[in-house]
C-alpha cells in the first residue's frame, strides 16, 4: 500500500513469480531479468535518462509546486531500496494449436 499511495496510482506491483504467471495464463512464454531498483538515485538517473535529462528532472524537483512529492518518492524509495527492484519481461505469445 505505501509504494501506491507515495507515487499517487491505486495498483500494486507484481513480484518476479506473479509476472511470469500472468504471462503463462495468457498463453506467452516469458524471459525476465531482474536487478535492484534505482529509480531516483543519481546514477539510476544518469543512466537511465542522460546527463540534460536528469538536470532537467532535478530542476523540476527542486520547483516549490513540486518538492514535496518528489521528496516523498525519493524517501520512499531510497528506504525500500533493498525491498523492490525492477523486472523486465520479454513475452512471445505462444502459436495457436
Amino acid at each position: 500500500m505505501g509504494l501506491s499511495k507515495t507515487i499517487n496510482v491505486n495498483v500494486e506491483p507484481l513480484d518476479a513469480e506473479g509476472w511470469k504467471s500472468l504471462f503463462f495464463r495468457n498463453g506467452f512464454t516469458v524471459t525476465q531479468k531482474c536487478g535492484m531498483m534505482t529509480l531516483l538515485s543519481p546514477r539510476g538517473l544518469l543512466r537511465d535518462e542522460g546527463l540534460w535529462n536528469t538536470l532537467h528532472i532535478i530542476r523540476c524537483a527542486l520547483k516549490k509546486e513540486n518538492r514535496v512529492m518528489f521528496s516523498k518518492m525519493y524517501r520512499y524509495f531510497n528506504g525500500h531500496k533493498y525491498e523492490l527492484g525492477y523486472i523486465c519481461n520479454a513475452g512471445v505469445k505462444s502459436a495457436a494449436v
